[in-house]
């Protein structure tokens, strides 16, 4: 049995929490990503390939940047968190730019106050400085 380098094994486990906005993340990059390709397909005829291209090379790094912020959930990496924050950060200006004051708002904003909570920031914070112990040789052995 092995855990994730860097983790000690079994020593913890992912807040439920972290697994259900992990969950939202990975259905946020795919309706992301299917968005985009219906997006480019509908303005293709007003799109030069130019601005095709710079709007598919977006879409395909914000669909990266997800990917990564659901990846840092699942695996409780470091920098998972701080992806977290910026992702549903980002996700509420755009609801609030678009008048969703409903469905993605109250979504983002439980996100976001779940994933400050304290104790669900030791969970990413407590991975970052796993030290190994010194290796000594063995004529140092008394």
């Amino acid at each position: 049995m092995s855990g994730s380098p860097g983790r000690p094994i079994g020593a913890y486990s992912r807040p439920l929490g972290v697994t259900v906005l992990a969950v939202l993340t990975a259905i946020s990059a795919v309706l992301t990503a299917v968005g985009g390709i219906v997006a480019l397909l509908a303005l293709r005829s007003d799109l030069d390939p130019i601005r095709s291209v710079a709007f598919l090379g977006v879409v395909v790094a914000f669909v990266a940047f997800v990917v990564a912020t659901g990846y840092g959930f699942v695996e409780i990496r470091p920098w998972g968190w701080p992806l977290g924050i910026a992702f549903f950060g980002m996700d509420l200006a755009w609801s609030l730019l678009q008048g969703n004051l409903v469905g993605s708002l109250i979504v983002d904003v439980v996100a976001l106050a779940y994933l400050l909570r304290p104790s669900v920031r030791k969970a990413f914070v407590g991975w970052a400085t796993v030290v190994p112990e010194p290796v000594r040789p063995r004529w140092h052995e008394e």
